[in-house]
């Protein structure tokens, strides 16, 4: 044998060796890369991946489109609504982070400052929020994520529609109807952009759902907890008690014909499990300060409109007749715009006329499921059971939970245009003659179904445009650049309007008596040293100066922090930001160091860098020895360490899961060949 002629039997040398499964005849160079790693660079390779890739880029630069006027990132152009302001300030845990590090463990820019971790108004913690705030800064911040939840809820029709195996036209169509839905634009009155963000992310969690309940995989399943988690940090609250109306209908996946367990339901404890860790970072500070929580409630729902009156705001775009009262609502589009059009309706009735037996779990779920949240909007199981459990009736906007129902519909509408798409339809026949024949054309009659469907798009991102607009807000960034405290004393815009909140934090102000949707129980806000009005005159204050129509008075005798003993205020100097604050204090009389923050359990307190014990009350106070002394108080919690370790746990545990073998199992409901 020549020295370099091969054996006979020597196996064949494959060019892309590394990427390709290892056969029984490869050398012991075939297995230098994990299997997993080989499998995700063979389905790089995939024609369907790429398809899938370009789908949702065309999703992306839909929900770009839209949200095209909020895309302006000068500092003056807000999006219109007098709200948006206000929405930003839990960003700003991600400013004091980068500023002073665990100081962002308190929020200490609003009403005497709380634990930042468990905020249940804001989504903070929520991953996409937290880069983006990081990166530009929370105004930035909130600008960006209506164009990205805008995408999310698109990607989470599309994935509902590939999981039910519905061709591209259909997947595609559902991605951009979903994006331009008046249950996310139409939102943006106020602007909503907290809502928004929950519905895409409760969205998602849907979409989860639906894909673990028709493959069993246990990568659904890891999916299905990452998306929950992330459904349970993105605030509010409305869109995860309407999502949790869809839990029981997993039976519908879960059991079979004889109503036995499939294995199935393994998976979704498994999702379940995964979804409770990796949120474990705000589920375990917000438990524990949940009895300090305060809110106001309506035991009535005044706000809930009939339910038979629901399902027109699907159809309704009509914009002066949304701030009417008519049909049992309030005059406030928000909480009930819905707008979708007609030709979801027409496609979801042709879907139930052609659906086949085998997809009756998913279109069972979806259509079940969009039901509950149209029930649970109309408020009637929270009039019975508010009864039984009065603490329901802090779920005062009822109506918002109806927009969970949206991507059902456009579910069912998706799915009634792909059975349609697979009708025979009649071929339309051109015929022309040349000068060297007869030539003819053929012409599919189903591309006649694209005109309905473009223009309903057409119809719904105008309405859906019609409320993302913006406004100039350097009136008001003028006036606050000249509210001035000579340490960190509290500041009191005028009425405690929405929009000076972010205004305010900017300029690293500590505001009171601002609106907040809900109050620390029991608390009292610090009272301001400096306070704006717009008019009238205040007798208690020392009137500064007036700037676009807002009256600015000084309380000379309000301070952060001061030593009181004995009738005797000597009054100190404070620095520092959010849970980090010291306060330096002149030589004087011993007594009680009063500083006006909110006082928990997990602050510390030093004296000049000595330990020293807290003492009782709704504010931080020490005692202060005679003579001039630093100092120093922080918020170092144990809830945020225990719910950070559990969330490592959780994302441990994640990509364990992941790495496994995804083989689905067996009794899964495969309803869609």
């Amino acid at each position: 044998m020549e020295r370099n002629e091969l054996p006979a039997k020597a196996p064949e040398i494959h060019r892309n060796r590394f990427l390709r499964a290892p056969s029984p005849g490869d050398g012991p160079q075939e297995s230098r890369l994990p299997r997993w790693l080989v499998r995700a660079a063979q389905s790089l390779r995939s024609p369907r991946r790429w398809g899938a890739v370009v789908e949702l880029a065309v999703i992306l630069g839909w929900a770009v489109w839209l949200a095209r006027p909020y895309l302006n990132f000068d500092p003056a152009v807000w999006p219109s609504g007098r709200e948006f302001g206000f929405q930003l300030q839990s960003h700003y845990l991600w400013t004091w982070l980068r500023e002073c590090g665990l100081c962002a463990l308190w929020n200490g820019g609003v009403n005497g400052g709380f634990p930042a971790f468990a905020e249940t108004y804001g989504a903070p913690l929520h991953p996409l929020v937290a880069l983006t705030a990081l990166i530009w800064g929370p105004l930035t911040s909130g600008k960006l994520m209506v164009a990205v939840s805008f995408f999310l809820a698109g990607a989470a029709q599309w994935w509902i529609a590939r999981s039910m195996r519905l061709g591209w036209a259909a997947r595609l169509w559902a991605g951009l109807a979903a994006i331009v839905g008046g249950h996310l634009a139409g939102r943006l009155e106020l602007p909503g952009i907290l809502v928004v963000i929950s519905t895409a992310s409760t969205s998602l969690a849907l979409a989860a759902m639906v894909d673990l309940g028709l493959t069993g995989r246990r990568r659904s399943a890891v999916l299905l907890g990452v998306m929950g988690a992330l459904a349970v940090v993105s605030g509010q609250g409305y869109l995860q008690v309407a999502l949790l109306g869809w839990a029981p209908l997993l039976l519908l996946f879960i059991l079979d014909e004889r109503l036995r367990a499939r294995p199935v339901w393994r998976e979704y404890a498994v999702g379940l499990g995964l979804a409770l860790l990796l949120a474990g970072i705000f589920l375990v500070p917000t438990v524990r300060f949940l009895p300090e929580f305060g809110k106001d409630g309506d035991a009535l729902f005044g706000a809930a409109q009939p339910l038979e009156y629901i399902p027109l705001n699907l159809v309704i775009r009509d914009i002066d007749f949304m701030k009417s009262e008519i049909l049992g609502k309030l005059g406030f589009p928000h909480l009930y715009n819905l707008y979708v059009g007609w030709v979801p309706i027409a496609l979801g009735a042709l879907g139930l006329l052609l659906a086949r037996r085998t997809d009756w779990r998913p279109l069972a779920f979806i259509i079940v499921g969009s039901l509950v949240s149209i029930l649970l909007a109309s408020a009637l199981p929270f009039r019975w059971l508010v009864q039984h459990i009065p603490a329901l009736a802090l779920i005062r906007h009822t109506p918002l939970m109806a927009g969970l129902a949206v991507p059902g519909v456009l579910a069912v509408a998706a799915y009634g245009l792909d059975r349609t798409l697979a009708l025979s339809f009649p071929q339309l026949s051109l015929r022309f003659r040349q000068a060297e024949g007869e030539r003819a054309v053929s012409l599919n009659t189903a591309w006649l179904i694209a005109i309905p469907l473009v223009l309903g798009l057409r119809t719904s991102f105008l309405h859906g445009r019609s409320w993302v607009q913006t406004s100039n807000v350097q009136n008001i960034q003028a006036v606050a650049t000249r509210w001035s405290t000579p340490s960190l004393e509290w500041v009191q815009p005028p009425w405690g309007e929405h929009g000076w909140v972010e205004v305010g934090m900017e300029q690293s102000l500590k505001l009171s008596s601002v609106w907040f949707p809900w109050r620390w129980e029991g608390r009292e806000v610090p009272a301001p040293r400096i306070e704006a009005t717009r008019g009238g005159i205040l007798e208690a204050g020392t009137y500064q100066w007036s700037a676009d129509g807002v009256d600015t008075y000084l309380h000379e005798n309000r301070h952060y922090a001061s030593i009181q003993s004995s009738g005797e205020v000597v009054a100190c100097t404070a620095t520092g930001a959010a849970g980090d604050i010291t306060v330096r204090c002149p030589d004087g009389p011993g007594g009680q160091l009063i500083v006006e923050e909110n006082s928990w359990n997990g602050w510390r307190a030093w004296v000049d860098g000595e330990r020293v014990e807290l003492l009782e009350g709704d504010r931080l106070r020490v005692s202060a020895p005679a003579g001039a002394h630093e100092f120093r108080f922080r918020y170092l919690p144990w809830d945020v360490p225990v719910g950070l370790l559990i969330t490592i746990s959780g994302v441990i545990l994640g990509l364990w899961l992941w790495a496994k073998d995804e083989t689905p199992r067996a009794g899964v409901a495969q309803s869609v060949p």
